[in-house]
């Protein structure tokens, strides 16, 4: 017999040449180290091998094809036992006959008796999980000065004639196949009782591995307050892109729905000394680490944003993608109930509990309300943050006349005051346009009053919609009201439209493809060609634009060429009104939050934003990014945070 030298195990070249040196004939190993062994490329020398023993853990079956294909000469068997059966208690020949969706762990070995009983120590039939028990003459007796352990795992011989005879309670869950063999499904101390559901982690496992780019998988519930949740620690094969969604995807059609981890991909799994895998050592994910792999996909319709809301709500977690799953982000089925309330409540629509099922995607339920007509009119304010003892911030939409825009940068502000967005005439209305800014300025104004007739107002608007916001406040004042203070984020001012190029169709739909891009952290198409874009026709433009959205996902799936174009259509009404917009001196104070790549690329410095306003009212605070990145991702955490500080400073409560 031949002992790997200390930490050999864990050296596949070391393991390697040792056989090939030393022609071993037999090698036993855990399936990790087998594994290992595989990864290289000269197992195939190891040509004096006749037989390999793996035990310790599962033995996938993806593990036992590798294998066949590399030492077709050599004869593989999977063993099983506890330390107290001393050491093996089943063996299995891996044949490519006997390969299902997993690997037996086979039948007893001379000398030793097995049983799968159930709570009552009843045999259970074919099929049926139960616990294995194991008699034989290699079987302990006791634990060493362990009394209370030796009464529990050692327990007196149900079909045994002799006196004293025991039977050791292995704690695996196993059951017969139809040919009289078993098969391993986990311990049964990962049998975990989860919201009203006895559940089988090893069963959990056996699934994730059949998955063809899963190299090796384990499932733990972590406690999380005020729940329990499922994580399956994924390693995908090497080079095959494995996704957290398509493994997800894969558990969903063939578990129940309670038995639906959260994914984590690894590199690697931790292990013990000994090689087996370190459930211990698993790292405890952020929230945010599942799912690390799909894109935040911000909300693009009203629609959206508001489900968004609910269920940051319900989940605890922020942000949420349009496109992430809620049953993949913790969701489960007691937390249905409450979701479910929370979108009648809000769209005054009864929606059934399998929609939730059928729709685990923001995207997908957004869709289907709007196909089934669930939804209220649109209305012209919309709540970013509706809660909150402090007067409201009313925000101003940019060129766009979205305010979606300002969605992520809310939820990450205290909820501590109302928020409001005003989407602009014409977007989600049949209303025309208004080409004018103090056109807009009143109407706005106009839905201002509704939520709040009297001051003091706290306004503010990133990009054109900080303009806006100035020449409403400007009115404000005027008219004899108060507002304090004013909040302009990356604000360019009349000095700016100077050097824009003269209105015209070419130079505004390429203006608009980058607001469209950028805003949403997306660039413009690789296969597109502006000049060969610029050619087309305006209709044929829109219907490009349509198609290279929704697959960039800065569009949702329900736009059509029609609303695309009512969008573009405010754009170019905004355009012009910014384009010829003069602003009056303004005396009241305002705060400007000017991106730091902006003020770079700008030839006046921050306080030079084209804007009347006396210096000595002017706070002006610099954030990291440029003017479209500080509204997403990383970025606009820091600009959260300025603004929240600002808030806190300046603002009359």
């Amino acid at each position: 017999m031949i002992l790997a030298k200390p930490e050999g195990h864990r050296d596949s070249d070391y393991l390697i040449h040792t056989i090939i040196r030393q022609q071993i004939t037999v090698l036993q190993l855990v399936p990790t180290q087998l594994r290992m062994l595989l990864a290289t490329t000269n197992l195939e020398r190891c040509q004096s091998l006749r037989m390999i023993f793996c035990g310790g853990e599962i033995l996938p079956t993806e593990l036992v094809t590798a294998f066949q294909q590399q030492l077709p000469q050599t004869a593989l068997y999977n063993l099983y036992g506890p330390s107290e059966a001393t050491i093996d208690t089943t063996y299995w020949h891996c044949t490519s006959m006997s390969i299902q969706t997993s690997i037996s762990i086979g039948r007893p070995i001379a000398n030793t008796q097995v049983y799968i009983l159930d709570r009552h120590c009843q045999l259970v039939p074919i099929g049926v999980s139960g616990e294995l028990h194991i008699s034989g003459i290699g079987i302990a007796q006791s634990y060493l000065n362990h009394p209370d352990s030796t009464a529990e795992k050692f327990v007196p011989h149900p079909f045994s004639l002799k006196p004293g005879t025991r039977l050791y309670k292995a704690g695996d869950l196993t059951r017969y196949w139809q040919d009289g063999t078993i098969e391993y499904i986990g311990r049964s101390d990962n049998q975990i009782k989860l919201r009203g559901f006895r559940i089988e982690l090893g069963e959990i496992e056996q699934t994730l591995v059949q998955h063809p780019k899963v190299q090796e998988g384990v499932v733990v519930a972590r406690q999380e307050a005020p729940d329990t949740r499922l994580i399956a620690y994924v390693v995908p094969h090497p080079a095959s892109a494995l996704t957290t969604t398509e493994v997800f995807t894969f558990l969903q059609e063939r578990l129940p729905d309670y038995m639906w981890p959260s994914v984590l991909l690894l590199d690697a799994l931790p292990l013990t000394p000994n090689g087996k895998v370190d459930r211990h050592a698993l790292p405890v994910p952020a929230p945010m680490m599942l799912l690390s792999d799909t894109p935040c996909v911000a909300p693009r319709t009203m629609i959206e944003m508001q489900l968004v809301q609910i269920w940051e709500d319900i989940l605890q977690h922020k942000p949420i993608g349009v496109t992430d799953n809620f049953f993949a982000l913790g969701g489960h089925s007691l937390m249905i109930f409450p979701l479910i309330q929370a979108i009648q409540h809000q769209f005054q629509q009864a929606l059934p509990v399998n929609q939730i099922f059928q729709h685990p995607t923001i995207e997908q339920l957004a869709l289907h309300l709007q196909q089934e007509q669930a939804l209220l009119s649109v209305t012209t304010v919309m709540p970013l943050q509706p809660g909150g003892p402090h007067r409201p911030f009313f925000l101003i939409p940019p060129i766009s006349g979205d305010t979606l825009c300002y969605a992520t940068l809310v939820h990450e502000l205290a909820p501590d005051r109302p928020y409001y967005g005003l989407p602009a005439p014409g977007l989600y209305d049949q209303q025309e346009p208004l080409r004018r800014m103090e056109d807009l300025a009143t109407y706005y104004l106009q839905l201002v009053r509704q939520v709040q007739p009297m001051g003091p107002y706290l306004l503010g608007g990133w990009s054109l919609g900080g303009l806006i916001a100035f020449e409403m406040a400007r009115q404000l004042v005027q008219a004899g009201h108060y507002v304090d203070p004013l909040i302009l984020i990356d604000c360019h001012g009349y000095a700016a439209a100077n050097t824009l190029p003269p209105v015209n169709q070419a130079s505004l739909i390429l203006h608009f493809v980058q607001d469209l891009t950028s805003n949403r952290g997306a660039e413009w198409p690789i296969d597109i060609n502006a000049d060969t874009f610029l050619q087309l026709h305006y209709d044929e433009q829109i219907a490009t634009l349509v198609t290279y959205g929704k697959q960039l996902k800065v569009l949702a799936p329900t736009v059509n060429a029609a609303q695309l174009k009512a969008r573009f259509e405010v754009y170019r009404a905004h355009y012009e009104a910014f384009y010829d917009y003069r602003p009056q001196p303004y005396a009241g104070n305002v705060v400007l939050l000017y991106a730091q790549d902006t003020q770079r690329r700008s030839t006046t410095a921050p306080s030079g934003a084209g804007l009347p306003v006396a210096t000595d009212k002017l706070t002006t605070v610099v954030v990291p990014g440029d003017h479209y990145t500080i509204m997403t991702h990383p970025q606009v955490l820091t600009l959260a945070e300025q603004l929240q500080s600002v808030l806190n400073e300046k603002c009359v409560k």
